[in-house]
């Protein structure tokens, strides 16, 4: 199979997807290619959908949304468009990830480092374009993250929501269970604003 390229295509319609707004400087580091109408030519498409694959494609990107899929041959780019040639690369939908983190366990004793700049990227490398997190060590950097890319477009990385603040009892790693609303609302936030045991 011949080369699968999913962060080069997945940046230039970040590039579409934000052309309505200014990029920070953070995000334009990452941006290939910037244009209001992108047409990535003679491509082959993957759509999702289970499918057959199809060859040659033309795909027209404009508004942040993708305008128009079809055969190279009789898809006339429009005018004022930006045309590339990706002859050879194959484009898919972005992926969804439905239990992310934004931190990583290292050693042998489980040291859990927070990976708020790193992660980010590297889930938009492989594709990921929107993502939840399930859980985290530290829950304001998540919150943090959600605002600066999805809301803001001040950072790279996919379209980010967080589910909050998780309820912890001892060590970080031990996330308390809930059993009913009425243990929730026992526990409560300490008057610190962090969560209490």
């Amino acid at each position: 199979m011949r080369k699968i390229t999913y962060s080069s295509c997945l940046l230039l319609v970040l590039a579409c997807a934000t052309a309505a707004q200014t990029l920070s400087p953070a995000v334009r580091a990452f941006v290939s290619k910037d244009a209001p109408l992108l047409v990535l030519s003679h491509v082959r498409v993957i759509d999702g959908t289970g499918g057959p694959t199809r060859e040659d494609q033309t795909v027209v990107v404009g508004d942040g949304k993708i305008q128009t899929v079809g055969a190279a041959a009789s898809t006339a780019p429009l005018a004022g468009a930006k045309v590339i040639d990706l002859s050879g690369y194959t484009v898919i939908p972005g992926l969804v990830g439905m239990h992310d983190h934004l931190f990583y366990p290292s050693g042998g004793v489980p040291i859990y480092n927070t990976l708020g700049f790193s992660a980010p990227r590297l889930y938009l490398a492989g594709g990921v374009t929107t993502l939840r997190t399930t859980g985290s060590i530290e829950t304001y950097t998540d919150l943090n993250h959600s605002r600066r890319t999805s809301r803001r477009g001040e950072s790279p990385g996919p379209s980010c929501t967080s589910p909050g603040p998780t309820w912890r009892v001892g060590a970080p790693s031990r996330p308390r269970c809930m059993s009913s609303p009425a243990r929730t609302m026992r526990a409560g936030p300490s008057p610190s604003g962090r969560n209490r045991a």
